[in-house]
């Protein structure tokens, strides 16, 4: 068995495969620090959700989509050691490109690139050598999903930072990967679905991966923890599909 990891960062840490990933870290003795943006009251049920089975765990507000939070954030860190970087917080306006506006492609990309590359600079800085970034991007980066057409370009555009990234750590042996979702039993893909005008998730996507089903956060959650763990020390600069083989087709 890998080591434990001490101190795990994770972006959208409050809920869905954010949460998951952080009960996968705490449940093998990491301290977990969970980033949100807006909802306290959630923000506040995830921690208690983790320290009612004796985690360490704490929850730390901020935009990750502008730089001056991400900075405020770090601070209020104080130089704290970190072993893990978890890059997970997403957003968008889920619309045709012919409808886009330049609004909608700033936040999307604030967040998942810019914002991404912030997050990296910040973290590098208090992680010692051997520690592991992982980021979580999605499908549409290479399939054409419906009304996903600014967030497949923008999660592109995060796994093509992920090898440069990689490189440019190797020489610390902070290795960077990325994982990479298909249909996942979330909140956020039943607002999704609600918005394109889909019959539940269970019902009309469990069928099109090979595997039959739905994939859980757990299962992703599972995969960023090998990805960051010492099990998985000589990759990087890779991103892993979890996706039951829809891509496949």
């Amino acid at each position: 068995m890998s080591s434990p990891l001490s101190r795990v960062l994770i972006t959208g840490g409050t809920r869905g495969i954010g949460f998951a990933t952080a009960e996968h870290f705490a449940a093998r003795g990491s301290e977990v620090l969970l980033n949100y943006h807006r909802d306290d009251v959630q923000a506040e049920q995830a921690r208690a959700a983790l320290t009612s089975s004796d985690a360490v765990a704490r929850v730390l507000r901020a935009d990750v989509g502008d730089a001056a939070s991400v900075d405020q954030m770090f601070d209020t860190l104080d130089g704290l050691e970190l072993n893990v970087l978890i890059v997970n917080a997403a957003a968008t306006a889920f619309k045709p490109l012919l409808e886009t506006g330049r609004h909608n492609l700033g936040k999307t990309f604030d967040i998942t690139v810019s914002g991404f590359v912030h997050l990296v600079q910040r973290a590098v800085a208090v992680m010692p050598d051997g520690s592991s970034i992982v980021a979580v991007s999605g499908f549409d980066a290479i399939r054409a999903l419906e009304l996903h057409g600014t967030l497949g370009a923008a999660k592109a555009a995060m796994e093509t930072l992920v090898r440069y990234f990689a490189v440019e750590l190797a020489s610390r042996n902070i290795r960077v990967n990325g994982v990479s979702p298909g249909f996942i039993d979330t909140k956020s893909a039943q607002i999704y679905a609600d918005k394109a005008g889909h019959d539940s998730p269970q019902s009309e996507w469990a069928r099109q991966p090979p595997l039959g089903r739905l994939g859980t956060s757990a299962e992703v959650a599972a995969v960023i923890g090998f990805l960051a763990s010492s099990e998985a020390s000589y990759v990087t600069g890779q991103t892993l599909v979890v996706d039951g083989g829809l891509t496949l087709r």
